[in-house]
Order: structure tokens, then sequence, then C-alpha cells
């Protein structure tokens, strides 16, 4: 996992995939993301996959 939290911060949002954007630590992900002044939340919200889809997993 924090492979792929490496990989988003050096590549940012949108190489993430459908399945990348279930599965991430979105904890992990928004803590550096907020540390470093971004907003992934508005990079993901064209994207298919909503927050509540991450609860139906």
């Amino acid at each position: 996992m924090f492979s792929l939290s490496t990989v988003m911060i050096l590549s940012g949002c949108s190489a993430m995939n459908e399945n990348e954007c279930r599965t991430a630590n979105w904890y992990s992900l928004g803590y550096t993301d907020g540390m470093n002044g971004s907003d992934m939340a508005n990079s993901l919200s064209n994207r298919v996959v909503t927050p509540i889809d991450l609860f139906s997993i």
C-alpha cells in the first residue's frame, strides 16, 4: 500500500484507475495531500467512483 501512495504522490491522481480508487488507503492519501496543500477529492470528482461507492465494496 505504501508503494501505491508513493506512486500517487509522484504521478498525480489522474494515474488512478477505478480499482485503485476503490482500494486506495484514503486516509493516508488525504493526509499527505492535506499536508502538501492539495485536494484529491476535486481531482477524483470526474471519476465513476464516488465516496459512497467505497462503502459498498
